[in-house]
């Protein structure tokens, strides 16, 4: 549990939160050094809570994969296996950085598999609520804003990126 003194207008609130702490996996796949996790919660506040300690991971590799060329904090959702990915990635998009985080969140893929009729619907669903959350937490990121990137989010690929 973290204390953490908030504004509310006349005074000061101390508020408790608890943070989620993600077992990270390091593996290397090539000239990348992958770190994996996984959320099993559905729940939306574990869910936030890994998408925040996600970012927190990937900010955290920035002075190492911030190179002349870097201009994108690329964030990519996979529909099919509820999978977040996060790297730095060039002007062109066409390369990655080398440090590379990456979260299943496994609750929110069987949930897909369980409803087989509707997961096309559901997994459109769950990638605005996610790319929501992420644009909502990149805003009080201060990791995040020590660098110049521009924050794009994928559900496809580096090409068809959107700007959060």
């Amino acid at each position: 549990m973290v204390a953490v003194e908030r504004y509310t207008g006349r005074y000061y609130e101390h508020v408790l939160s608890k943070r989620m702490n993600l077992d990270w996996e390091e593996k290397t796949v090539g000239e990348h050094l992958i770190h994996a996790a996984v959320v099993d919660s559905a729940e939306e506040n574990s869910l936030k809570e890994g998408l925040g300690e996600c970012v927190e991971k990937a900010t955290s590799f920035l002075h190492l994969n911030i190179h002349d060329d870097s201009m994108y904090f690329m964030l990519g959702w996979d529909k099919t296996t509820s999978t977040l990915k996060i790297s730095v990635v060039d002007e062109t998009k066409s390369t990655g950085s080398q440090y590379v985080v990456t979260c299943c969140f496994s609750a929110l893929a069987q949930e897909l598999l369980a409803d087989s009729e509707g997961a096309g619907a559901k997994a459109d669903d769950q990638a605005n609520a996610i790319r929501y959350w992420i644009k909502d937490y990149l805003t009080t990121c201060s990791s995040y804003y020590q660098y110049s990137l521009v924050a794009s989010f994928y559900t496809e690929s580096w090409k068809k990126a959107d700007l959060l």
